[in-house]
């Protein structure tokens, strides 16, 4: 017992009087006591070249089974998580577009994802193994987003469970946007799924892969770097009162995204 006042006695440098204690806030809003309200997020593409700015690419990895079902959870920029409706793992059986998992995100509440676009891959995977690379292409979602979730349901025949589904027997998430291919050192790298490896020239299209700059496309791609996702573009300021921008000149529109003029 005296052991016990000793140290406290000599240890209450560590009392945590001075520290402060934040609120889990609601969707949209922010600060200590949740007070603020956020503004839209946006790319201000006037800080770097088109070229050189890169979207979001997310890389869904799943082992599967006959009718298994699957959900993607996303968190946007008010803070707000959504989770998709289930989606059949099996509708798109395909390499190409995949529309299913596509309305399914697109279908989000309040516009979480306005536009996305979905393939599935042809990656050599095993025969119950499937990939599908999801591309953020909405200024609404400009830049690196939060890593999607991909839920699996521990047991879908609890008490209350609605709807009840398959779920599938693996699923993982990656980002894989053209900055996640390099080294420190601007070397390729290679991925692995499942002992399986994976180029970059398998996941992303020669489009993103920039083909048309022929032998220079590499050293244009190893610079490259995320788009900016930061409060009103950066091209206005953010009435935390209200949660609007106030653009500034040459830009308008939620999160002053759109370009007007050039001052």
């Amino acid at each position: 017992m005296y052991a016990y006042h000793s140290v406290n006695k000599y240890n209450s440098q560590f009392w945590d009087q001075g520290r402060s204690q934040q609120c889990v806030c609601d969707r949209g809003f922010t600060g200590f006591d949740c007070s603020q309200r956020v503004c839209a997020y946006g790319d201000n593409p006037a800080s770097a070249c088109q070229e050189g700015s890169a979207d979001d690419f997310q890389l869904v990895y799943m082992s599967t089974d006959k009718d298994d079902f699957f959900t993607l959870k996303m968190r946007d920029m008010f803070g707000g998580t959504y989770t998709t409706r289930p989606i059949n793992a099996q509708k798109c059986t395909t390499a190409g577009p995949c529309n299913e998992v596509q309305y399914a995100l697109m279908e989000l509440p309040n516009f979480a994802v306005p536009e996305v676009e979905v393939d599935l891959l042809d990656l050599g995977l095993a025969a119950k193994e499937k990939a599908f690379l999801i591309h953020f292409r909405d200024v609404a979602n400009a830049g690196k987003q939060n890593t999607l979730g991909c839920e699996q349901v521990t047991n879908p025949n609890v008490d209350g469970a609605a709807p009840k589904y398959k779920p599938v027997v693996a699923c993982r998430v990656f980002h894989a946007g053209v900055p996640e291919w390099y080294n420190p050192d601007k070397t390729l790298k290679t991925f692995e799924l499942n002992g399986k490896a994976v180029t970059q020239a398998k996941v992303l299209s020669p489009e993103t892969l920039l083909h048309g700059l022929g032998a220079g496309a590499q050293d244009v791609l190893k610079e490259m770097k995320y788009k900016e996702f930061i409060p009103c573009s950066g091209r206005g300021t953010c009435n935390t009162d209200t949660g609007v921008c106030k653009c500034g000149a040459g830009a308008a529109g939620q999160g002053c995204r759109v370009s007007t003029i050039f001052s």
